[in-house]
């Protein structure tokens, strides 16, 4: 029989009371004292897997790590939405929960719980990077009153409730009976298969939501022979900008029949 770990994030409410956070389905539940919690957590997953579908987070032995962020809080002039930054920087205190950290590289999840973020991670080594990038990505120019709603109340603690998996089975089929119709003819399944894997390539195929500035790429590598520089933030997506721009200016070269297409 499978078990599954469900982390909770505890912090205390006033002098007799906390509160427990179930992470990856944004349940909270009170009571008096830690046992209590993880009770109330363990009899609404049971429910959630004998009624519909829970899905167990994508941690291995979770932990719960704190990071000081300096970022860049704004006060803005509601009648003319103009930003005026404060003139130095903020630093904030966040909490991480992620797998516990080793040196193999693995697939996993990372919860800021506080900021109400989550995303995925392939590379122990980016971790920190990627909390500092998320967070900062979420509060940056808020004003101070805004990024005090996201501050700590105080600084919590990690458990983890266990349960056992009784129908896995029948509970995968339900899973796969509730994906949309749609999401089976616009996306891809994940891990892909053998196959897959070996038809992708080394670029992304399209660089989403990054239209205005392919667009722009693009003309300047048909209009000009000067070197262009791309600069940016790590992972922001420049060089997936520069592939799809390249393709779309020696497309264009093609389609309007000059005698030398670009080539690179």
């Amino acid at each position: 029989m499978a078990r599954l770990h469900f982390p909770v994030l505890i912090w205390p409410l006033g002098d007799d009371h906390l509160v427990g956070q179930l992470l990856g389905e944004d349940r909270y539940f009170v009571d008096r004292d830690r046992s209590g919690i993880k009770r109330s957590v363990s009899e609404w997953l049971q429910k959630q897997l004998r009624d519909a579908w829970v899905d167990e987070p994508e941690l291995v032995n979770p932990q719960l790590s704190f990071h000081n962020v300096k970022l860049q809080l704004a006060y803005h002039d509601n009648d003319t939405g103009r930003a005026f930054p404060l003139n130095r920087t903020t630093s904030i205190r966040v909490a991480a929960v992620h797998s516990q950290q080793g040196e193999k590289s693995i697939h996993s999840e990372c919860f800021l719980p506080y900021l109400g973020q989550r995303f995925f991670y392939y590379d122990n080594k980016q971790l920190r990077t990627l909390i500092h990038h998320f967070t900062r990505d979420f509060l940056e120019n808020k004003s101070p009153e805004q990024a005090l709603q996201y501050l700590m109340p105080t600084e919590p603690t990690l458990e983890v409730v266990s349960i056992n998996d009784q129908e896995n089975s029948g509970r995968k089929h339900r899973r796969q009976q509730r994906i949309p119709e749609i999401l089976q003819t616009t996306t891809e399944p994940y891990p892909p298969g053998t196959q897959a894997k070996k038809s992708i390539g080394r670029w992304p195929k399209a660089a989403w939501e990054r239209g205005d500035a392919v667009h722009r790429l693009t003309q300047s590598l048909l209009e000009t022979t000067d070197n262009l520089l791309l600069m940016g933030e790590p992972g922001v997506g420049k060089s997936t900008i520069a592939f799809e721009a390249i393709r779309g200016a020696v497309r264009l070269s093609k389609e309007r029949g000059q005698e030398s297409a670009l080539t690179f």
